[in-house]
């Protein structure tokens, strides 16, 4: 199931417009499993509805909320916990 999850987000990961070379997205923090501990789903949530800047984080993570249910949005909250 994680592998059909994968190649399903593999196209919009290739779909994602280029910033050019000075853009680098880093996920980092969502792989320190001690950190990700203390972050709410709530907060998650959040900040994949809103966005970074909504949220005081960085601002080219862009708001998914026109885009994204709020039962897809769970999912991938639920999908981040397994990283």
């Amino acid at each position: 199931m994680l592998s059909q999850a994968s190649s399903g987000l593999s196209h919009v990961v290739t779909a994602l417009p280029s910033f050019g070379s000075g853009f680098s997205p880093h996920i980092g923090t969502l792989a320190d499993k001690e950190y990700m501990k203390q972050v709410p789903d709530e907060y998650l949530t959040m900040i994949i509805k809103k966005g970074g800047a909504y949220m005081g984080k960085i601002a080219t993570m862009p708001a998914w909320e026109a885009r994204l249910t709020d039962e897809q949005i769970r999912g991938l909250v639920a999908h981040i916990r397994t990283f």
